[in-house]
């Protein structure tokens, strides 16, 4: 098996071309609230009234249309069906996607959540390997890596990169809930976990990345860019604030953060969903062969 599905990478690239209009109707209805949302998270980081509930709420809104516009490629990627405003419709397919997406949440909390906590308590006994207990208590905030000596340093390096090795497995091995659910017509979560197995993992994740990368690019042309017009950066909404107030123009900062969100839905988004429906229906090809062999 190849490490990289160039057949998927392809199709994805295509599917901007050949479906212009459901990715840019997507990207037209992100990129307001994206905007509303980096606003909002500005002003909630110098501590405006009321903005952080804005600013959440706002994250939900998004949330909400990328699962819309999941759904509107999924079906026209893995059938064609290009039925509603753009392929967008608001139906069954959205509803099930989005009870995916809510146990996908739990999942990785409780999962994830569970492996954070137990790395943060290592981090803690590493950090006391050389407190002097009759030492007076620090006064302000404590830098805990400070504390490390060399072997405490590479120990908690070599923690902190399993720690990330295995949030990145463990999404991987649940990436394809999104098409088994789309071409299956039912919840799948824990039933698509099969189909990630082996290689197929990395060949998910070397594909969506090469699938991704133009859109990657863009990204940071437009963030430097942002940053040489608005003294801001769209990608961090907290670049927009001196610290203690909003330090640059919120209209100028929306538009480059609309900018941001049309780029992030059309070109990161849509090929990653694409590239996953593509390796789904190739992996659940081959699975369906294994089948009456083993019977």
């Amino acid at each position: 098996m190849m490490l990289i599905d160039l057949t998927a990478v392809r199709a994805a690239w295509r599917f901007l071309a050949d479906h212009p209009g459901p990715v840019g109707f997507a990207a037209l209805l992100y990129a307001p609230v994206f905007a509303a949302q980096s606003v909002w998270s500005a002003k909630a980081a110098v501590a405006s009234p009321g903005a952080a509930p804005l600013a959440i709420l706002a994250a939900l809104v998004g949330l909400a249309i990328f699962v819309v516009s999941l759904s509107a490629w999924g079906r026209l990627a893995l059938t064609g069906d290009g039925a509603g405003l753009f392929a967008h419709r608001l139906g069954a397919d959205e509803q099930r996607l989005g009870v995916v997406t809510l146990l996908l949440f739990v999942l990785t909390f409780t999962v994830v959540g569970t492996a954070f906590l137990a790395l943060a308590f290592m981090i803690a006994a590493l950090a006391l390997i050389n407190v002097d207990a009759e030492a007076p208590a620090p006064e302000g905030r404590i830098d805990v890596f400070a504390m490390f000596g060399p072997g405490e340093m590479t120990v908690a390096i070599i923690v902190i990169g399993a720690f990330a090795l295995f949030s990145l497995w463990f999404f991987l091995r649940l990436a394809l809930a999104y098409p088994a659910t789309m071409a299956l017509g039912r919840v799948q979560v824990l039933t698509a976990w099969p189909l990630s197995r082996g290689n197929r993992a990395a060949q998910m994740l070397t594909s969506v990345l090469l699938a991704c990368a133009p859109g990657a690019v863009v990204l940071v042309l437009l963030n430097l860019a942002s940053n040489a017009l608005t003294g801001a950066w769209p990608i961090s909404a907290a670049s927009a604030t001196d610290g203690e107030a909003v330090s640059v123009s919120l209209a100028a900062f929306a538009v480059m953060s609309a900018l941001q969100g049309v780029v992030k839905i059309a070109l990161i988004g849509a090929p990653a969903a694409v590239v996953l429906c593509h390796i789904y229906e190739r992996a659940a090809a081959e699975d369906s062969e294994v089948a009456p062999r083993a019977a």
